[in-house]
Protein backbone atom coordinates (compact mmCIF):
# COMPACT_ATOMS: atom_id res chain seq x y z
CA UNK A 1 0.00 0.00 0.00
CA UNK A 2 1.34 3.15 -1.08
CA UNK A 3 1.15 6.34 1.25
CA UNK A 4 -1.61 9.12 -0.44
CA UNK A 5 0.10 12.09 -1.74
CA UNK A 6 -0.36 15.48 0.20
CA UNK A 7 -1.11 13.84 3.29
CA UNK A 8 1.44 14.30 6.49
CA UNK A 9 1.07 11.82 9.05
CA UNK A 10 -2.57 9.90 9.69
CA UNK A 11 -5.70 9.77 7.50
CA UNK A 12 -8.84 8.07 7.65
CA UNK A 13 -10.79 4.84 5.97
CA UNK A 14 -14.10 5.04 5.79
CA UNK A 15 -15.87 1.94 4.87
CA UNK A 16 -19.67 2.04 4.87
CA UNK A 17 -21.73 -1.28 4.04
CA UNK A 18 -24.88 -1.58 3.27
CA UNK A 19 -27.39 -5.30 3.38
CA UNK A 20 -30.32 -6.26 1.45
CA UNK A 21 -32.80 -4.62 4.32
CA UNK A 22 -31.29 -1.02 3.62
CA UNK A 23 -29.41 -0.96 6.60
CA UNK A 24 -26.14 0.13 6.61
CA UNK A 25 -23.04 -0.20 8.77
CA UNK A 26 -19.72 2.39 8.71
CA UNK A 27 -16.50 1.75 9.97
CA UNK A 28 -13.76 4.11 10.35
CA UNK A 29 -10.05 3.15 10.67
CA UNK A 30 -7.25 5.50 11.24
CA UNK A 31 -4.03 5.34 9.16
CA UNK A 32 -0.96 6.82 9.98
CA UNK A 33 2.42 6.63 9.35
CA UNK A 34 4.86 4.73 11.45
CA UNK A 35 7.83 6.52 10.45
CA UNK A 36 6.53 9.71 11.35
CA UNK A 37 5.95 7.85 14.99
CA UNK A 38 9.63 7.68 15.69
CA UNK A 39 9.41 8.96 19.37
CA UNK A 40 10.76 8.12 22.78
CA UNK A 41 8.91 5.10 23.93
CA UNK A 42 7.09 6.18 28.08
CA UNK A 43 8.14 2.78 29.16
CA UNK A 44 11.79 3.74 28.56
CA UNK A 45 11.46 7.08 30.36
CA UNK A 46 9.72 5.27 33.39
CA UNK A 47 12.63 2.99 33.65
CA UNK A 48 15.22 5.90 33.44
CA UNK A 49 13.90 7.85 35.62
CA UNK A 50 13.17 4.83 38.43
CA UNK A 51 17.16 4.16 38.06
CA UNK A 52 18.27 7.48 38.34
CA UNK A 53 16.23 7.67 41.58
CA UNK A 54 17.32 4.32 42.76
CA UNK A 55 20.59 5.77 42.19
CA UNK A 56 20.26 8.91 44.01
CA UNK A 57 18.77 6.81 47.04
CA UNK A 58 21.71 4.91 47.30
CA UNK A 59 24.34 7.24 47.14
CA UNK A 60 22.52 9.34 49.64
CA UNK A 61 22.20 6.25 51.98
CA UNK A 62 25.64 5.99 51.93
CA UNK A 63 26.68 8.98 52.65
CA UNK A 64 24.02 9.43 55.67
CA UNK A 65 25.69 6.34 57.03
CA UNK A 66 29.58 7.40 56.96
CA UNK A 67 28.68 10.06 58.26
CA UNK A 68 26.89 7.82 61.34
CA UNK A 69 29.73 6.32 61.79
CA UNK A 70 32.05 9.15 62.37
CA UNK A 71 32.28 9.39 66.00
CA UNK A 72 33.50 12.57 67.82
CA UNK A 73 37.22 12.25 69.59
CA UNK A 74 37.58 13.93 72.60
CA UNK A 75 41.01 15.17 73.59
Amino acid sequence: MTWPEGVEDQYELIIEVSDDDSETAILTITVSDAEQREQFPNSLIVLFGSMGFLLYAVIRRRQTSEAEHRIPKWI
